[in-house]
């Protein structure tokens, strides 16, 4: 989807500043990945004709 498209590039350059280790930064991709989201429907719903 075109959401998925905007938002992909923000969360890997956000998911790049974190330092790699395995297992953490699969769930802090995840952590990141999720709060963008949330963040976008909280922008969507707060604001009319979004």
């Amino acid at each position: 989807s075109t959401f998925a498209l905007t938002l992909s590039p923000v969360a890997l350059s956000l998911e790049e500043l974190i330092p790699s280790t395995h297992l953490k930064s699969h769930i802090y991709a995840i952590v990141i990945r999720t709060v963008l989201v949330i963040s976008t429907l909280v922008v969507a719903l707060s604001v009319p004709f979004f």
